[in-house]
């Protein structure tokens, strides 16, 4: 039951925040960045995606766009928008997390984020 966060490498700041926040919840949650390639899923795993402007011009920015397109066939997405920047095509129209305010992150969005993941998890189980 892993919780894997995928991130560009310029929103590692946040995926670190993320990550502290679900282990205190009793989650294991990963950051990845696609830099080593991504760890298989296994079905009980959820894929966190944080997406940016900055996801737009990393270097694995295809990686991402393929995990988080995998995640969603197998219903393991969890979706969480960063700031306002445009999805990739095909992502588009899926539901989001909107935690745009980097200020409320900890108290409002990131507790969203765990009951997201909780609630896939559960599913599978």
């Amino acid at each position: 039951m892993y919780a894997f966060i995928a991130h560009a490498q310029a929103d590692q700041a946040a995926a670190d925040d993320l990550k502290a926040f679900l282990k205190t919840r009793g989650l294991i949650a990963e950051t990845e960045t696609g830099a080593r390639g991504f760890r298989h899923r296994q079905a009980t795993d959820v894929v966190v995606a944080l997406w940016s402007q900055k996801s737009v011009f990393g270097t694995h920015r295809m990686l991402m766009e393929k995990r988080m397109l995998d995640a969603w066939a197998d219903g393991r997405l969890v979706l969480v928008k960063l700031d306002h920047g445009f999805l990739p095509v095909g992502l588009r129209d899926l539901p989001a997390i909107d935690a745009s305010m980097e200020s409320g992150r900890k108290l409002a969005f990131w507790p969203q984020v765990e009951r997201a993941a909780r609630d896939i998890i559960n599913r599978a189980a």
